[in-house]
């Protein structure tokens, strides 16, 4: 049984975004669009959620109501509201022979990188479809190889070594795709290799939340992602998670990105039809 679907959500973003806006429609089988909007459920609360000081990033009232309301969603995560779904991690490290320290962390909402990969899968699928669709035979494609998700954060850190090797390395590579809409709460840029079947792909949702990666062939996806920084982060020892897990605990130093060496949806409009 197939549903027609819209690529981003109505409701993925605030209320009112897409009024006289863009937006793709597509036939996708009915188990497909199911699980896509069950994704889009609480990652769609999740990035409307104000920072760990309750601002927001946009001064957009529809947001904040938003926000307020989605705030009632369920994290997949942690089973609670999304509201209530801080993470709080407990540290106890040992900093010298004898001399223990103890730390309490809280985080805001997380989301699960799994979740994360499913859904930029089904949006840069349907993406891809569209741009290599041809009318005469009324199919598009898909690509060759895999699909790679190489990061995923928070505006804090949208500024971190491994998002600005990112832009540096693809922000001449050949526009097939470029996408800002609902009121500029959705972002999406598809750029090509200039030399093999690989494809860079960013996403920025609800101006508060930015994935990247590749889709293509596996062999120059490896190449140019071993060229990226780690993120420099500091082992601080072995903690508990409040369910109980035993973890790792490190931290790295966040970056907020400035205005003007923000690449990530750069495009020069020359005047050149992007397909």
């Amino acid at each position: 049984m197939w549903d027609k679907d819209h690529v981003i959500g109505r409701r993925f973003v605030p209320k009112g975004a897409f009024n006289n806006q863009w937006n793709i429609q597509v036939n996708v089988h009915k188990e497909c669009n199911i699980k896509k909007s069950e994704l889009e459920d609480d990652i769609s609360a999740i990035t409307m959620q104000p920072d760990g000081l309750g601002r927001h990033y946009s001064e957009d009232k529809n947001l904040k109501k938003e926000a307020e309301r989605k705030g009632k969603s369920i994290s997949r995560l942690t089973g609670r509201p999304v509201k209530d779904s801080h993470t709080t991690i407990n540290i106890k490290a040992t900093v010298a022979k004898g001399e223990d320290f103890k730390l309490s962390f809280t985080s805001p909402p997380q989301i699960s990188s799994a979740r994360i990969y499913n859904l930029c899968l089904l949006q840069m699928r349907a993406f891809f479809y569209f741009i290599t669709y041809e009318k005469e035979k009324r199919i598009g494609h898909f690509w060759p190889g895999q699909f790679h998700l190489v990061l995923a954060t928070m505006k804090d850190d949208w500024g971190n070594p491994k998002n600005i090797k990112f832009m540096e390395t693809v922000v001449d590579w050949e526009l097939r795709f470029y996408g800002i809409g609902a009121d500029t709460f959705y972002k999406v840029i598809i750029r090509r290799h200039p030399d093999a079947a690989c494809w860079s792909w960013a996403v920025e949702w609800n101006s508060n939340y930015r994935v990247i990666g590749f889709f293509g062939e596996e062999e120059p996806i490896k190449k140019i992602s071993n060229t990226f920084p780690d993120q420099n982060s500091t082992l601080l020892g072995k903690g508990n998670l409040v369910t109980g897990e035993q973890v790792e605990f490190s931290y790295h130093p966040q970056r907020r990105l400035n205005e003007d060496e923000d690449k990530m949806f750069y495009w020069e409009d020359d005047g050149t039809e992007v397909e």
